[in-house]
Formats: C-alpha cells, sequence, structure tokens
C-alpha cells in the first residue's frame, strides 16, 4: 500500500529509509520510482536475509542497501529526506524510540516527510498524539479490496500518515 504513496514523494534525486521492512517490497518500489539511495532497514536477521535476496533478484544492489536498524538504539550517521515504515505501531513501547529516531534521521528540510502505513483495524496507542509535539502529522484514509485467507473479498482501510518537523 505505502509502495504506491512514495511515487507523491518526488522521489528524484532524493535517499528513503524504510523502516521495519521485512522482505523490503516497498523500499525496492521505492526505487523503482526513481529515488538516488534506499536504505531497507529491519531489526529482523531473517527479513534482512530475504530483502537482500530481493535486492539482488532485482539487480538493485547499486541503489539498494540493507542494514540491521532498532529504532530504540540504532543512530544511524545519515539523514534520509523520505523514511517509510507499515505497520510498525502495534508496539507501544516503542512509539517514543520512533519519534526520537525519527527527529535524529528525518532531514531538516520543509521538503522532508516520515510516511506510516497504519490498518484502520489496529490500535496506534498515543504515537500520534506524542508525535504531534514534533512533527505537523498529514492523514489520508486508503481503501482497498482484497481477497481473505478464506478466499472471501473484503474491504480494508488504512491510512496513510505524513509527518513533516514542524521547526524544519
Amino acid at each position: 500500500m505505502l509502495g504506491r504513496f512514495l511515487r507523491k514523494a518526488s522521489p528524484e534525486g532524493r535517499t528513503l529509509l524504510e523502516v521495519g521492512a521485512g522482505c523490503g517490497v516497498t523500499g525496492l518500489i521505492a526505487s523503482r520510482y526513481g529515488f538516488a539511495h534506499v536504505t531497507v532497514s529491519d531489526i529482523n536477521e531473517d527479513a534482512l536475509l530475504f530483502a537482500r535476496a530481493n535486492v539482488l533478484k532485482n539487480g538493485l544492489e547499486d541503489r539498494v542497501s540493507v542494514r540491521r536498524v532498532d529504532v530504540a538504539s540504532t543512530r544511524l550517521d545519515e539523514k534520509f529526506d523520505v523514511i517509510a515504515a507499515s505497520e510498525v505501531l502495534y508496539l507501544e513501547e516503542l512509539h517514543r524510540p520512533l519519534i526520537k529516531f525519527l527527529l535524529r534521521h528525518l532531514a531538516r528540510r520543509e521538503d522532508a516527510v516520515a510516511m506510516l502505513c497504519t490498518d484502520t483495524r489496529r490500535k496506534m496507542g498515543r504515537f500520534f498524539k506524542q508525535a504531534e509535539r514534533d512533527f505537523r502529522i498529514e492523514e489520508q484514509l486508503v481503501g482497498i479490496r482484497t481477497t481473505g485467507d478464506d478466499g472471501e473479498e473484503e474491504r480494508r482501510v488504512f491510512t496513510i500518515h505524513r509527518l513533516h518537523h514542524k521547526h524544519p
């Protein structure tokens, strides 16, 4: 879901960090849209192995890197134009560390954005209440139709949250 919205982030020449990437599909899509460099990250070693395989299989090793990132403890030496994440807010104990991570690693420019995708069926706790102290937040609801595990069509609704520094 999030991958298709990254095209609206004016990708040409920009950098992107995907947090909690799993096998890295969103990062691969972002790379195809024209981001100059994409970093796909996760805390799970198996997910990182699959992400590396996907990067190689798609011939994107010159534009996509894979690294282990724990938002609660990792300090990167760079800032990113876009930080993207899907379904990472279900662990309430990571809310404040994620906000601090975004503050440290999202570039301090007006056009820098963190894009978070959440399923409206999940509870997000107080993440956005905490985040609104430091970020201006825009939200967009997106509905899709999909086939459930039982083969029945179902409708799902997601929210794309765009976070911008209040004081770039």
